[in-house]
């Protein structure tokens, strides 16, 4: 009760300093009490002033009126510029309420628009927000890759990751993601140690969706073979022939994309198919191995050389198959 004469007496004080505008109270829809009215239209005029609306030759009518329900009151105000409606938790909080009110008509812009609160006219249920729930989805996925270097070849596609999802976006965070030929794990490697990424639905509420994706990764990449270094090698059989070798390695950032289709939305169970396609922002450097073979007598000796011979981009490609929970 003290706070509402308190209000009453603000109200009372502020309406000697601004203009009053033709603000009326329709009678037949309005529940608040007589003494709450003359409270409402002085504070409403006062709001009016503050924002320039102040209407002195009463060409422009607001009517003003409010609806208890349980403990909560719905303020309407209808003009000419349209009609905007905002529920309070208390009586107290009706001044914030016509502020905003005010702004919105001022501005043409809906109720619920940003630019109609600032730091005094914030509702009580405006400072505890509600907020989507995001879905939690842990997933692991296995497919087949192929690092696109000198002889580009299939191989084996695999990674972890997070995945917190909304209607129509997602995010996703995954570690250790790799494609690699399992034959020749030290000779055509693409990792990741960590990947973000944005994700779209199509249809945002359906069960099964396409969806496509776009991030970025850091890594390294490595192909051809890496075996053979500046030594020489005695060889008491055959040398090995003469010839040269090739193999690139570079690291840094990468560009990600995705399009692919993901079921069962609608569960806490998930499985998509999805094609990636992983761009380095670097090149590798490209270094070449020249075998020469040199005889002694009876032995042979194999003489390596390494040199860097340019540059070249390696992308890579994968198709995968995932479950998530």
């Amino acid at each position: 009760m003290k706070k509402i004469i308190i209000f009453f007496i603000v109200v009372c004080m502020t309406a000697v300093v601004w203009a009053k505008a033709n603000v009326k109270i329709d009678i037949d829809k309005d529940q608040l009490t007589e003494v709450e009215r003359k409270s409402a239209v002085i504070f409403l005029e006062s709001i009016l002033a503050e924002e320039g609306l102040s209407n002195d030759d009463a060409t422009i009518d607001y009517n003003l009126y409010h609806i208890r329900l349980g403990k909560s009151l719905t303020a309407f105000i209808n003009c000419d510029a349209g009609l905007r409606k905002m529920k309070v938790s208390k009586i107290e909080e009706l001044p914030n309420a016509y502020s905003q009110m005010v702004r919105s008509l001022k501005t043409g812009h809906s109720i619920d628009h940003f630019g109609n609160t600032n730091r005094r006219n914030v509702l009580k249920r405006q400072n505890k927000l509600h907020r989507l729930k995001a879905d939690k989805v842990f997933y692991a996925r296995l497919g087949l890759g192929s690092v696109l270097g000198k002889d580009p070849g299939s191989g084996v596609s695999l990674g972890l990751g997070l995945r917190r999802e909304l209607d129509q976006f997602a995010v996703d965070v995954s570690i250790l993601n790799t494609t690699f030929d399992p034959d020749e794990l030290v000779e055509d490697w693409d990792f990741e140690w960590i990947r973000l990424m944005g994700m779209y639905y199509f249809s945002p509420v359906a069960s099964n969706t396409f969806v496509i994706g776009g991030g970025f990764s850091y890594g390294f990449t490595d192909y051809g073979d890496k075996e053979y270094d500046d030594f020489w090698e005695f060889r008491d059989s055959d040398a090995k022939e003469d010839g040269s070798y090739e193999y690139g390695e570079g690291k840094g950032l990468k560009g990600n994309l995705l399009c692919g289709y993901e079921m069962f939305r609608s569960s806490n169970l998930r499985m998509f198919i999805q094609a990636e396609v992983i761009l380095p922002f670097y090149k590798n450097d490209i270094y070449k191995i020249r075998v020469t073979t040199e005889e002694s007598g009876s032995n042979y000796y194999n003489s390596y050389e390494k040199y860097h011979d340019g540059e070249r981009w390696v992308p890579s490609l994968s198709l995968n198959i995932g479950i998530g929970f």
